[in-house]
């Protein structure tokens, strides 16, 4: 974790104390006897504005405490954010060891922003998920979607990923996170109880209940992502249950939880939605007005080029397409896993009935609509599979 800040003494035989600011926003301050005073602004965003706003407050106080000071260092110090005790103890002693780097509120600014945020450069290299799946990350305005998810999880940011089912939403994030991630799956009878958590009998003994968490506050008190799945099948009510822990105040209230009914989110914790357009109850207003980043993820031909007829992959390149020109988000794409199983088709019975088997995937409502585009592209009419009678 990256410090900027100074050590100094209020007088010559005082123990060691220190000022600093953390890449995560916070500013620390220990004095004599006294546990490390810890700070953080409730409408802090990762950003260098703010990095360089919090940075210069630390070279007024060191102004104001040159005689007494070391100059103001960068320090990267090997301690979790919430170890503020440890925090303290390795930022001294690394000044004292030489450690620091003399540097600036602008230098610090610059550090402190998370590498992910950096423009790539290039192709991002392909990541191994934690079941060893490979997985190819996509550019968001030349940014990893990978790293764009680490950097906004890092700065409390919420985040929603929308597209078609199997375009690869729920592998960014677990790409971004590997298996330091909560999960939750949602389904059209889901409840508060799903979301927050509920009183569950003990097994083997009779009668007694057991207070277990739900995994909104497991994410919160662990300080680890939410990865909200399926997120627009959460009922209106449901839905209701984030608006705190969405907001600044980050936090959730819940009056049957025995013990502590009021929940901090830990540094750390952060929500990430997917969402398939056009299905489920869909996301109310303010869940969307406190999501800060809505990120369209559509199909990734280039993924499945090499393992799909020309003819499937235009196809399906054509209604992507329209579908952006539109911003249409309920036009069913074909999604990898739909192209890649047609490809199968393909090979055992041939191109048109391939296109027969994707026509059969589609919504009725958007069928005909489609069997117009593949008759276009295939210069054949196209009809769903039915089994007819000789």
């Amino acid at each position: 974790m990256l410090l900027y800040g100074f050590v100094y003494a209020d007088t010559e035989f005082a123990d060691a104390q220190m000022s600093a600011v953390t890449e995560d926003g916070y500013t620390l301050d220990s004095s004599q006897g006294f546990a490390p005073r810890v700070h953080r602004a409730p409408d802090w965003r990762l950003s260098r504005t703010k990095q360089r706003q919090l940075a210069e407050l630390i070279d007024a106080l060191h102004a104001s405490r040159a005689s007494q000071s070391s100059p103001p260092v960068l320090v990267d110090v090997d301690v979790d954010a919430g170890d503020w005790p440890q925090c303290v103890k390795a930022f001294i002693n690394a000044v004292y060891q030489g450690k620091g780097i003399q540097g600036s509120a602008e230098e610090f600014a610059r550090r402190s922003l998370p590498l992910a945020v950096g423009r790539s450069g290039g192709v991002p290299a392909p990541m191994t998920l934690v079941d060893g799946r490979s997985y190819q990350p996509r550019l968001i305005n030349d940014v990893s979607d990978a790293a764009m998810l680490v950097a906004a999880n890092r700065a409390g940011l919420h985040s929603a990923l929308i597209g078609p089912p199997g375009t690869g939403k729920t592998s960014a994030t677990v790409a971004a996170f590997g298996d330091r991630i909560i999960m939750m799956n949602c389904y059209e009878g889901m409840a508060r109880e799903d979301v927050v958590g509920a009183l569950l009998p003990v097994p083997g003994s009779a009668g007694q209940y057991d207070w277990v968490d739900g995994p909104l506050l497991q994410a919160m008190t662990l300080g680890l992502p939410l990865l909200i799945d399926d997120a627009m099948w959460m009922p209106p009510g449901v839905q209701a249950m984030l608006h705190s822990a969405m907001d600044d105040s980050r936090r959730v209230t819940v009056i049957d939880r025995p013990g502590e009914q009021v929940v901090h989110a830990a540094l750390g914790f952060s929500i990430i939605m997917t969402l398939n357009a056009g299905i489920g109850y869909g996301l109310s207003d303010p869940i969307l007005s406190r999501t800060d980043l809505i990120i369209q993820v559509p199909v990734n031909f280039d993924a499945v080029a090499d393992h799909v007829p020309p003819t499937l992959l235009a196809l399906a390149q054509a209604r992507q397409q329209r579908a952006l020109e539109e911003q249409d988000y309920t036009l069913w794409v074909p999604s990898q896993r739909e192209l890649v199983s047609a490809s199968s088709v393909e090979t055992v019975f041939g191109v048109d009935f391939a296109a027969s088997a994707l026509l059969s995937k589609c919504p009725s409502g958007q069928a005909d609509d489609f069997a117009k585009e593949a008759a276009n592209v295939l210069s054949t009419q196209v009809s769903p599979l039915v089994a007819v009678s000789p």
